[in-house]
C-alpha cells in the first residue's frame, strides 16, 4: 500500500466518523457539502481566535490568522482527525513573539466545510486547497509546521513541495 492510498484511507475512516453525525447538527450547504454551525464552536473557551475565511473552489475554508509577521510567519497544518484546535496554545506563544501564524483547517475538518463525497479526499485536493490559501493570502517565506499527515501534503516530491 503505498502514502497516497494510506492518507485516503485514513481520511475515509475519519470522515465516516465525522458524518455519522445526524445532519440535523448541521447546516447542508448543498447536497453535498455539510457545514457545522459556527454556535457548534462557541461554547469551546480556550480557542478565542477571529475566524477567516477563504473561497476554495465553491467551499468554505476556515484559519487562524494571529501575529504581525515581524519575527516571520508559519503555517500550523494538522493531522488526522483534528483541526486547528491542536494548535490553541502555540498559536497565541507564537504570535507573541512576534510572528505570524496561520492555522488553516482543511476542507472536512473543524470550521471548513465537510464534503459529503469521500472520493473528494485526495491528497491532490488537499495540496490545491492549501496551495490557493497561500496565494490567497499572499504568504511568502513561511516556516510549515506539520502534525501526522499534515507533512504528507509538503514532504512529497510528485508536487514539488520538497
Amino acid at each position: 500500500m503505498n502514502l497516497k492510498n494510506i492518507f485516503v484511507f485514513a481520511m475515509a475512516i475519519g470522515l465516516s466518523l465525522s458524518i455519522s453525525t445526524p445532519p440535523v447538527h448541521g447546516q447542508a450547504v448543498t447536497s453535498d457539502v455539510h457545514r457545522t454551525p459556527d454556535e457548534r464552536f462557541s461554547a469551546i473557551d480556550d480557542y478565542p481566535f477571529e475566524p477567516h475565511y477563504i473561497d476554495v473552489n465553491g467551499l468554505r475554508m476556515h484559519y487562524v490568522d494571529e501575529g504581525t509577521g515581524a519575527a516571520g510567519t508559519m503555517i500550523l497544518l494538522h493531522g488526522e482527525p483534528v483541526w486547528s484546535y491542536m494548535y490553541r496554545k502555540a498559536i497565541p506563544e507564537l504570535a507573541a513573539a512576534g510572528y505570524r501564524v496561520i492555522a488553516p483547517d482543511n476542507i472536512g475538518f473543524g470550521k471548513s466545510d465537510k464534503v459529503i463525497d469521500l472520493d473528494w479526499y485526495t491528497l491532490d485536493h488537499h495540496v490545491e486547497t492549501l496551495e490557493i490559501l497561500i496565494k490567497a493570502i499572499d504568504l511568502q517565506n513561511i516556516t510549515i509546521v506539520v502534525n501526522d499527515w499534515g507533512g504528507t501534503k509538503w514532504i512529497n516530491p510528485r508536487h514539488g513541495t520538497f
